[in-house]
């Protein structure tokens, strides 16, 4: 009952999201497309900074461009905007369900990190209902400036999954759901939406981690590798310590790198020179760390630090959380 990763109508979903909600957001993407194209000009009058930018506009952003792929395992009478991911006796814990909201990124771009968290979860005898709809939180809109669609797209999702919510309650026959996102833009939006919506108090958002680290029945290994473990600037503290947690659980020695990966969703396309700075902070902090592995749960950190390592020419793996603990298993 696990999904797969199947190619995508990838040009569709990205004129939907970037282009479609407003005239003022092509407007914006084609301001950041020219910046894009002016700015190296600009660069090449400061000569210390030359290299090293026109090499930072040349690399692309590491995306796979690949569709999750689920199926129709669902229970009679829920939405179907849910599907079972796991065992489906597993669904209902101490009286709780849990929702798994991917984001863009998670559906399309890097899709095989969704299919990890589904393994790594099936693995420890936990199951949770997948949100499939290819719905955006607003999050990219919000760091473009485009405040008004980032509002609309966060209402439109938070009207689906608050709904979807209310059917598997309704089907399950419990009152309590936890929707969970590894994407921390993602979380922070359907907190947001949770306080503008007035939803209510036994809806609670949060990280697969504390998830994990609540549910999962885990032998304790000993230590055998250090590896990096990059924490978003959106992450909340309950979520960082879990995930610490969880790979000490499998064995690994969590080096915690806090730094900016530049990257800030769509920020280092639109500024480019701050983006490649912050980049070079990080990856500095990594060689520093003596790691030749870094993990987060943020796939904008993992897109920054697979950039720069490509930029850099450094020999740096960089995974999702649950590849590592998959493979770890």
């Amino acid at each position: 009952l696990l999904p797969s990763v199947n190619p995508p109508p990838a040009i569709p979903f990205l004129h939907r999201v970037f282009l479609a909600p407003t005239p003022r957001s092509a407007t914006m993407l084609a301001v950041s497309l020219a910046q894009r194209i002016l700015r190296p000009t600009v660069h090449l009058m400061h000569k210390d900074f030359t290299t090293r930018a026109l090499s930072s506009y040349a690399a692309l952003p590491p995306m796979e461009w690949r569709r999750y792929a689920t199926h129709d395992h669902r229970l009679p009478g829920m939405t179907p905007d849910l599907r079972i991911i796991g065992d489906e006796k597993a669904l209902v814990y101490e009286g709780t369900v849990v929702v798994r909201f991917k984001g863009c990124v998670g559906n399309i771009g890097q899709a095989e990190a969704s299919v990890h968290e589904d393994r790594f979860f099936a693995s420890m005898g936990m199951a949770f209902l997948d949100f499939v709809p290819d719905l955006c939180c607003g999050f990219p809109f919000l760091a473009s400036g485009d405040r008004s669609s980032a509002r609309t797209s966060r209402e439109r999702l938070w009207e689906r999954i608050h709904a979807a919510a209310r059917s598997a309650c309704e089907v399950l026959n419990t009152e309590k759901v936890v929707v969970m996102s590894s994407c921390p833009t993602c979380q922070e939006s359907l907190r947001r939406a949770h306080l503008e919506q007035g939803a209510p108090p036994h809806l609670c958002i949060a990280d697969p981690a504390q998830y994990a680290r609540e549910r999962a029945k885990i032998i304790h290994r000993p230590t055998t590798r250090r590896v990096g473990l990059k924490v978003p600037c959106h992450a909340i503290p309950e979520a960082t310590s879990s995930q610490e947690a969880l790979l000490r659980e499998h064995g690994f020695t969590p080096v915690l790198l806090p730094q900016c990966c530049g990257m800030a969703g769509t920020g280092r396309l639109r500024h480019p020179e701050v983006g490649l700075v912050l980049a070079e902070r990080l990856a500095a902090a990594i060689r520093d760390a003596g790691v030749d592995m870094v993990v987060s749960g943020c796939p904008s950190c993992r897109d920054g630090m697979q950039l720069q390592a490509t930029i850099d020419g450094a020999p740096l793996r960089v995974d999702d959380i649950y590849g590592l603990l998959v493979e770890a298993s």
